[in-house]
């Protein structure tokens, strides 16, 4: 069986309006493939999630981080808005950065060993581009 490339979107978009694309040309296809956490290995399960279905798992993730910190989805034009990532790598990473991704956020920091979930820190870019130290919200 040949590997599954999907077709190029002509004109090229960015990558959220491409992944929505993929998804509603193939909502049915597995796109995520992962082990379900058990203490048991008799018990590990693998999981098949859909193009449909992660993208629905990805626009609530979008919406609760749209809801706990007061952000919004950034417009093609507008200042970026930085995010370091501090995240358990799981499929609820996966479903972060998408989500971030979608919402036009920039995720600069990703740090994937550790246990949990712990937080993000937006900051915006000065129009100088200096460096700025992110600020943690709460």
């Amino acid at each position: 069986m040949a590997a599954f490339a999907p077709p190029p979107f002509p004109p090229l978009v960015p990558l959220p309006e491409y992944i929505l694309r993929v998804a509603q040309a193939y909502p049915d296809r597995e796109v995520v493939l992962y082990l379900e956490d058990s203490l048991s290995e008799d018990s590990a399960n693998l999981v098949s999630v859909s193009w449909s279905q992660f993208v629905a798992d990805v626009w609530t993730r979008a919406d609760y981080l749209v809801k706990t910190t007061g952000l919004q989805e950034r417009a093609v034009g507008e200042e970026p808005l930085v995010i370091g990532l501090l995240a358990e790598n799981s499929y609820l990473f996966l479903v972060t950065l998408t989500a971030m991704f979608l919402l036009r956020w920039t995720v600069r920091e990703c740090v994937t060993r550790i246990r949990r979930l712990l937080t993000f820190f937006p900051h915006r870019l000065s129009s100088s581009r200096s460096a700025t130290r992110p600020t943690p919200f709460g």
